[in-house]
């Protein structure tokens, strides 16, 4: 004989109930508390040979150049190396400068990532590439006081190499001081891939100043073996 319902049994499932939804809603609040990537998130993967074009200055010099990333043995991240560099002048035609290479290695720091040259032939300087909290709202500055402020996170960004998802959006004070900003946009797995001009003397607004146009992926060895080659190991 079946006991009746009571309410009693009526309290027992609308716990159970509670519970139960209560255990489903946790991970998706897990989900959305993790969400946020760290800093190694934007570091380029090592085997990719990616080809830029920028914009060097107002008198419409511009330039090409190929990036190489590969895991060298000696290195918990990537080394980032120039094999290639054209400069494409006003009115003149392509300029080859091999020997204005360069090569970066992506090192962990206090409180964040750092981009360290390794080879410098242009006066490049060791900077504070990205925080480990890359929240909206982040904020740091170069060591000569530019301010950099992480404005959006999980960004689709369009350019010639196809979509990238998931980049941070970082404005950048170029001249310290709000007469020059700079949108950097920083994909994972690749780096920057788009910098764009919102306000400064030597641009017009939505000028881009950097672009990727197009990535390739390189077999591990022969990564290895072009930024070796550079780095003269």
């Amino acid at each position: 004989m079946e006991k009746p319902f009571s309410v009693g049994s009526l309290c027992t499932i609308s716990l159970r109930t509670l519970i139960l939804l209560l255990l489903w809603l946790c991970p998706t609040q897990i989900a959305f508390a993790t969400a946020v990537p760290d800093a190694t998130t934007f570091i380029p993967k090592p085997g990719l040979r990616i080809f830029v074009t920028g914009i060097l200055g107002s008198d419409g010099t511009r330039f090409e150049k190929t990036l190489v990333t590969a895991k060298l043995d000696d290195e918990p991240f990537v080394t980032e190396a120039e094999a290639e560099l054209t400069y494409i002048e006003y009115n003149k035609s392509p300029q080859q400068v091999p020997e204005a290479r360069a090569g970066w290695r992506y090192a962990a720091v206090e409180n964040g990532i750092a981009k360290d040259p390794i080879l410098n032939q242009r006066g490049y300087k060791k900077y504070f590439w990205l925080p480990n909290n890359v929240s909206i709202g982040t904020q740091w500055k170069a060591s000569w006081g530019n301010k950099r402020e992480i404005m959006e996170n999980d960004v689709t960004v369009e350019t010639p190499a196809g979509r990238f998802e998931g980049c941070i959006m970082v404005e950048y004070d170029v001249y310290a001081g709000g007469t020059g900003i700079e949108r950097h946009y920083i994909a994972p797995g690749v780096g920057l891939v788009k910098i764009v001009s919102l306000k400064g003397p030597k641009a017009a607004k939505g000028t881009t100043w950097y672009e990727v146009q197009r990535i390739e992926t390189v077999p591990e060895e022969e990564a290895r073996r072009i930024v070796g080659q550079i780095l003269g190991l």
